[in-house]
């Protein structure tokens, strides 16, 4: 298929990597609306989106990226609603309400990444009213997924809430997590 072929060009999975010619055909799949490849669009959407943001085959161009984005987030890609979550809360597009609602969507999609944003944005009360309860419920579920940005943030929101012994335990946990899988 027309999206198979452009991520094998824009990738070099198996041929030359040629990112301008897979950019090119994943945005003739990512604006189609062709019934056949509808199941593939928001895909294609995402990768366009990303090749906008880094500026990959194409002019970088993040009000495009965002358009891209939204086309596939409204197709269901969780990808895509994480990287709209991320987008606004960078300065030149911040809008901290935006940036709550996509890492919502993104967390009810499974997003252990936008979970953990969402518990951080509970805990502080921004994009939302402050909930303690929740901040901690999507924390905590986000950590038992295996994020490790989720169980530092967790130490942090219970040292900050005084629950003294939770910090204590959940930073040696951490540590010992850190120690077996070499990611700190």
């Amino acid at each position: 298929s027309q999206y198979q072929v452009g991520v094998m060009l824009f990738e070099g999975l198996g041929t030359e990597q040629n990112s301008k010619r897979g950019i090119e055909l994943m945005m003739k799949l990512a604006d189609t609306a062709d019934p056949a490849t509808k199941h593939l669009r928001p895909n294609a959407q995402f990768h366009v989106g990303k090749a906008f943001y880094e500026g990959y085959g194409v002019w970088p161009n993040s009000e495009k990226a965002a358009e891209y984005w939204e086309l596939a987030a409204g197709g269901g890609n969780v990808e895509a609603m994480n990287m709209l979550g991320f987008f606004y809360t960078r300065p030149d597009s911040l809008d901290v309400k935006q940036a709550f609602h996509w890492h919502r969507l993104a967390a009810r999609g499974g997003s252990a990444e936008s979970l953990s944003v969402l518990g951080v944005f509970l805990a502080e009360g921004q994009g939302s009213s402050r909930n303690l309860g929740q901040a901690f419920r999507c924390l905590e579920s986000a950590a038992n997924q295996g994020s490790a940005y989720a169980k530092g943030q967790l130490v942090y929101a219970y040292y900050k809430s005084k629950f003294y012994r939770k910090t204590k335990e959940t930073a040696a946990e951490m540590l010992r997590y850190c120690s077996t899988a070499e990611i700190c």
